[in-house]
């Protein structure tokens, strides 16, 4: 650091040093959304949510993609196979599968939403019991 030796070089520095404050409370303000935003309840849900769903290990999705996978597999495509045939194909077909859905474990959980949400709403809109013709005696 150099010395200061006139007026000018005090303000000079005086403004550098401001400038330099300014960033850094700018950037651990963003620090900080971050962190509450990462630790809010709602996130942690949806994380813990998302663990239990897809795994990569373990999880309900490839587990349920698993059973039908190997189901289908073994019962239906090789049901005239050998035995190895049987045994190497469905564990290949399980590990490709359970890749796929680790990798791509947005765009599924977002498809199951949309067909639970769409469900849900055909349900609220059933034109049997319409508000309007409720209090109506057939």
């Amino acid at each position: 650091m150099k010395k200061i030796e006139t007026l000018q070089e005090l303000q000079d520095a005086r403004r550098r040093l401001l400038k330099k404050k300014k960033v850094l409370e700018e950037v651990i303000k963003t620090e900080f959304k971050e962190i509450k935003h990462s630790l809010s309840p709602s996130r942690a849900v949806k994380d813990s949510v998302d663990n239990v769903l897809v795994n990569r290990n373990f999880g309900v999705v490839p587990q349920l993609i698993n059973f039908a996978l190997d189901a289908f597999v073994k019962n239906g495509i090789l049901r005239n196979s050998g035995f190895l045939i049987r045994l190497i194909v469905p564990f290949m077909a399980k590990n490709a599968t359970n890749n796929y859905v680790a990798n791509h474990k947005k765009q599924i959980l977002g498809w199951i939403a949309d067909k639970v949400l769409k469900s849900v709403s055909q349900k609220k809109h059933n034109p049997m019991f319409d508000k309007t013709t409720a209090d109506i005696n057939y």
